[in-house]
């Protein structure tokens, strides 16, 4: 008696081997790939694709802003704080000219990270202070727990050894 070949896809002897094959071939016909994979044009086909593929997934991800822009900031504080149409457009003028001097800031050409980043914070607590005294007494406490809440996820300065 014969003994039964354990491996199920053999069963019916080399057909699965030669199917594999006739694949193999019809890819290599058609140019879907190269059976020498040392060959350069496969190579470079190879990595022409990759760098077309990463560039392409890339590119949207370095478009995004890395700031939020003013109008973001206003919306976020008019459903914050819910802002009248009045306060928003102040607010918003508010978050713009803050922008403009921060952008003078990093123009200017400052070196030291302590100068600038105490400039950074002056301009922020200006900001501060102007969209408080825009604000109702309901709203100006929502403010000051918004203002908690965002001292509290800025990185704490370590102190220089």
């Amino acid at each position: 008696m014969a003994q039964a070949n354990s491996h199920p896809r053999r069963v019916e002897g080399n057909r699965g081997t030669q199917a594999h094959s006739t694949i193999i071939q019809t890819g290599v016909q058609r140019g879907f790939f190269v059976k020498d994979r040392s060959h350069p044009a496969a190579i470079r086909s190879f990595f022409g694709t990759l760098a077309v593929v990463l560039t392409t997934i890339s590119l949207p991800i370095l478009a995004q802003p890395i700031r939020v822009t003013p109008e973001e900031q206003t919306k976020r504080l008019k459903e914050l704080l819910s802002l009248t149409d009045a306060q928003a457009a102040k607010v918003l003028k508010i978050y713009e000219n803050s922008q403009e001097e921060m952008r003078k800031l990093f123009e200017s050409g400052e070196e030291d990270r302590e100068t600038m980043r105490q400039a950074m914070m002056t301009i922020m607590m200006n900001v501060d202070k102007q969209i408080d005294s825009l604000l109702a007494a309901d709203q100006r406490k929502k403010f000051d727990q918004f203002r908690k809440e965002r001292m509290s996820r800025m990185p704490r300065r370590r102190p220089d050894n």
